[in-house]
């Protein structure tokens, strides 16, 4: 394009030089740019202060000023603001004075900001009258003339409030410029001075030394790091007295209120990170993410624990009251519907066990409650197989352990964030809505909190009145007939309606076996099968036949030795074994070759029965102790009884903090968990004696042996090295999927071992089968 003056574009619209525009290079970018020139081009030039010039055409400039991409910032904006940003008016100026409810307080306080918005507004009438009619004169009289002559057009636009002639002029100096004066120039910032103006800069010195030992990691208190503050200005009075020097009015004490306003205005998330740490900063000031959302029942189920505000009898089997102690719930909470598929209350601490235990009654049919409650609008039918659980990233659900067990049960794990409760919210507000509805009420509830506990002296473990049973009822009772029929304000409805409708669109995942689904779940252990069985802490599990029946099957995949030299030694391979915290007297051997765990008893059959693997310890520690015979099985019972006649005659004459420890190992927990059904089925003996049951659990799908990897050392000590002479052989050879492991005898079958009888029947049940 040639230069000709006359084939530049023409502005129709006002730009002038050096006029500044928050102009968008980008969805998510912003820039200040201030325009300098049109160059011979036709395209407008703007000057960046982070980078090189821009050039905008007109027509693309226009479009720009229309739908905000460029938005110009005014000019001489009395505020103390960064002159880059565009004032806003506050909103709270146009709220209504006379709604009801408000405190006579507040109505002055907003009557007060109306008169404001008003003069402001009044205000830049007269100024906006000025520039469209240009002052002749700057001198008072002729302003005062110019705006008496305003006051009949004044009138009839509304406005009450007339200015003097040098709040006119400054108002046309300082508020904004022609044809750029938005109102919120006129908004003056009122009772705002600067500190070097009111205080001397000693003072100001010291007062920043105060803000950064106050927001120091030590965390000293406000009325500590207020005193040094106070000592420090008389420090520096005594000294200029001392030098005979005067006294400048603004070197004083400012009030303490002051002090802690200065201290709240430091206030940012770097300064709450260096006190508190960073999580509490995170969750004062960093924006919340997207939580969990569930899209159909049992899609996700939280689980998380919590200590019942509540104190509760301890009885022992025959009864008799030992002492009081406060049960530890774990509860299980459907995510879409809020509904509470679990709930389980022990004396145990939080544990795997108590975690385990809750899974097992949310999988099974609730029909206890249907027996005790009725069927109450489907307020019962909470159950299924969750897809995925989150639980507590503690030390209780920590490992490979927990992790392999549920993924081999079919089930995921989300680990909640460390000391982030919002994580598991619906379980928190349970817990908040059983303190409120259930615990707080009965005797025995401890409302209010410690330290308002301690100043009303207030003791209700003496009014103890409810059993953990009783109060499993109560809280199951509530469950059932309020939180499972009530609204919930979340969800819109109540959750027994939405797990109706949500089981009605979706269906519901069920165990296909609930045996192998038990065996599956439990701590789970890595030990070597020998002829002798498995031997777990001390104890050892074996029965004949069916510890052949396993070295038959999964003998043959074990590292083989020296044929040569070892021909008559024991056969041994390492295996994985689940046990039930609770109950000693059995583990679930996991047979990978036939895809199910078995279960293989306690040598000591009448010793491990109903005692848990907690008190069995407690029971061998005892023995020592005593120096009690301890060696056949008759001296192991004597052993047993003489620990519970010890723990029952001791408690009476121990402290309560040393009698409370006792409660897990007086509370037995029932061998089976509510939804068991026991049934004796006959069944057809076979070969190998082992019965095949159509499922579908996960860990029947694994080629390996299930031993988990050693997991990362969560202690802080490392672990010693050993030579490669003291290591162990570990046994994981397990076949792959069609492969044959090495070294294995193989039996050659004819070909017509494999011959079908009936072609056509086999292929008509295949179809079958598809159809299913």
């Amino acid at each position: 394009m040639t230069f000709d003056a006359m084939t530049l574009p023409k502005l129709d619209f006002d730009l002038r030089k050096d006029d500044l525009y928050w102009v968008k290079t980008s969805p998510d970018e912003k820039r200040a740019l201030r325009f300098l020139r049109m160059d011979m081009k036709g395209l407008l030039v703007f000057q960046g202060d982070d980078g090189p010039d821009i050039k905008i055409a007109v027509p693309l400039f226009k479009t720009m000023r229309s739908d905000g991409r460029a938005a110009r910032v005014p000019n001489k904006v009395r505020t103390k603001k960064s002159p880059l940003e565009l004032g806003d008016v506050n909103p709270t100026n146009l709220l209504d004075p006379e709604e009801p409810g408000i405190t006579t307080t507040e109505q002055a306080r907003r009557l007060k900001q109306i008169r404001i918005f008003q003069k402001a507004r009044d205000l830049r009438w007269f100024v906006v009258e000025a520039d469209l009619a240009p002052l002749t004169t700057r001198g008072h009289v002729g302003v005062d003339r110019f705006i008496s002559s305003k006051r009949a057009d004044a009138k009839r636009a509304g406005i009450r409030w007339t200015p003097s002639a040098p709040t006119l002029l400054r108002a046309i100096d300082q508020c904004g410029e022609f044809q750029s004066r938005p109102l919120s120039a006129f908004f003056y910032d009122y009772g705002k001075h600067e500190k070097l103006r009111r205080w001397h800069p000693f003072v100001i010195s010291e007062a920043q030394k105060m803000i950064e030992a106050f927001w120091h990691p030590d965390r000293k208190p406000h009325h500590e790091v207020r005193n040094d503050f106070y000592n420090a200005i008389l420090n520096e009075i005594a000294r200029l007295k001392g030098e005979g020097l005067a006294i400048p009015p603004s070197l004083r004490k400012p009030a303490k209120e002051t002090t802690r306003q200065w201290i709240n205005l430091a206030e940012s998330w770097y300064r709450w990170r260096d006190r508190y740490g960073q999580p509490a900063a995170d969750a004062r000031y960093l924006g919340r993410g997207r939580s969990i959302e569930a899209t159909r029942p049992l899609e996700y189920v939280v689980f998380d624990h919590t200590v019942v505000d509540c104190w509760a009898l301890v009885e022992d089997e025959g009864g008799n009251i030992l002492l009081v102690e406060k049960p530890t719930l774990t509860l299980a909470v459907d995510l879409k519907t809020r509904m509470r598929l679990a709930a389980f209350l022990s004396y145990e601490p939080p544990s795997l066990y108590s975690v385990m235990a809750c899974l097992k009654q949310v999988v099974r049919v609730k029909d206890w409650l249907v027996e005790e409650f009725g069927a109450v609008k489907g307020a019962c039918d909470g159950w299924g197989k969750p897809r995925t659980i989150v639980v507590d990233n503690g030390w209780e659900f920590a490992g490979m352990s927990f992790q392999a067990t549920c993924e081999a049960a079919g089930i995921s794990v989300i680990w909640a964030p460390v000391r982030c409760p919002q994580f598991k919210a619906v379980v928190e507000q349970a817990f908040d809505d059983l303190n409120e509805h259930v615990w707080h009420r009965m005797k025995g509830g401890i409302p209010l909190t410690p330290q308002l506990r301690s100043k009303f002296r207030i003791d209700n473990s003496t009014k103890a009145a409810h059993t953990i049973r009783q109060m499993e009822y109560l809280m199951w009772h509530h469950f059932v007939h309020v939180r499972h029929l009530e609204p919930n304000e979340e969800i819109g409805c109540a959750p027994a309606l939405a797990w109706a409708k949500g089981l009605q669109a979706h269906g519901r995942r069920t165990v296909d076996d609930v045996t192998v689904f038990d065996g599956l779940l439990g701590e789970g252990v890595r030990c070597t099968l020998t002829p002798q069985g498995v031997a777990i802490d001390g104890q050892r599990f074996h029965d004949p036949s069916i510890t052949s029946d396993l070295l038959n099957r999964l003998l043959r995949f074990a590292r083989k030795g020296n044929r040569t030299k070892d021909f008559a030694r024991a056969g041994s391979m390492d295996v994985y074994a689940t046990r039930d915290r609770v109950d000693a007297s059995y583990v679930m051997v996991w047979d990978f070759e036939a895809k199910k765990s078995i279960r293989m008893p306690n040598v000591r059959s009448r010793y491990s029965h109903g005692i848990s693997w907690k008190v069995l310890k407690e029971v061998e520690r005892f023995a020592a102790e005593e120096n009690l015979a301890f060696h056949s099985e008759d001296e192991m019972i004597a052993a047993r009884a003489a620990f519970n006649a010890m723990v029952r005659s001791e408690l009476p004459h121990q402290g309560f903090r040393a009698a409370r420890k006792r409660a897990a190992l007086i509370d037995k927990a029932p061998s089976l968990v509510p939804g068991d059904r026991v049934k004796e089925v006959a069944i057809p003996a076979n070969p190998t004696g082992a019965v095949n049951i159509a499922h579908d659990t996960a860990a029947v799908h694994r080629t390996d042996d299930r031993i988990p990897p050693a997991g990362p050392d969560r202690s802080r000590q490392k672990r010693k090295k050993t030579s490669k002479g003291t290591q162990g052989a570990r046994t994981r050879d397990a076949p792959l999927s069609g492969t044959q492991p090495p070294d294995t005898e193989v039996t050659v079958m004819e070909p017509s071992a494999f011959a079908l009888d009936d072609p056509a029947s086999f292929l008509r049940h295949l179809a079958q089968t598809d159809e299913d």
